[in-house]
């Protein structure tokens, strides 16, 4: 990288060759500016492991990202939560009130995990309606609360946005077990199995509510 006359920062790639000047030995150095080539590759990079929608990691990127935190956890015996959500009622939303405010009610899902967990932590969109969170260096008996923390920021969240339908989301929460799981997928698997418990609780208790 190099800064320019005019205070511009440049990605330059540069070749090297020997040669003689005024007879002497000396190196030829001749820099070609690539900076839009970088730029494209960066922007290419971003593409391939965010979500378009919510700038959350996408599979690809929660995957790679996954796998690799999952590793460092097992080598230091750090302690890992998965937080497996699907958003309630998309197609109600996207059937009753139109694809635009069920991309927005994505998207608001996505700036409330955004809101509660930390820049360390992998949030993502799997796609769809499902989303997923890796919490790292979560105290043991915290993952509850923090699930907690999450509903709140749900529910101020809907007394705030104003929007024409309420978010909503079944959460299932599970705790690394790395003698379980042996992999990435062996987690998803379990957090999905919960969440989708949780899903049905909900849903039966609706069902026998009066009224």
């Amino acid at each position: 990288e190099l800064t320019t006359a005019d205070g511009e920062l440049v990605v330059v790639e540069m070749s090297v060759v020997e040669t003689h000047w005024e007879r002497n030995p000396a190196l030829l150095a001749s820099l070609r500016d690539v900076t839009d080539k970088v730029q494209m590759r960066k922007r290419l990079r971003t593409m391939a492991f965010n979500d378009e929608l919510t700038g959350l990691r996408n599979r690809r990127g929660f995957t790679t990202l996954g796998n690799k935190q999952l590793q460092i956890a097992r080598r230091r015996g750090d302690s890992v939560v998965l937080y497996y959500l699907d958003l309630d009622g998309l197609k109600w939303i996207n059937d009753n009130l139109g694809h635009q405010e069920g991309d927005q009610a994505i998207k608001d899902m996505a700036d409330v995990l955004t809101a509660v967990f930390r820049q360390s932590d992998i949030c993502a969109r799997l796609g769809g309606d499902e989303f997923a969170v890796i919490a790292l260096d979560v105290a043991e008996g915290l993952h509850n609360l923090l699930a907690g923390r999450l509903q709140r920021a749900i529910d101020a969240h809907n007394s705030s946005a104003g929007r024409n339908f309420t978010l909503a989301a079944s959460v299932g929460c599970v705790v690394w077990d790395p003698e379980v799981d042996k992999t990435l997928d062996d987690l998803l698997t379990r957090g999905d199995e919960v969440m989708y418990e949780v899903k049905r609780k909900r849903k039966a208790a609706r069902e026998t509510e009066p009224g």
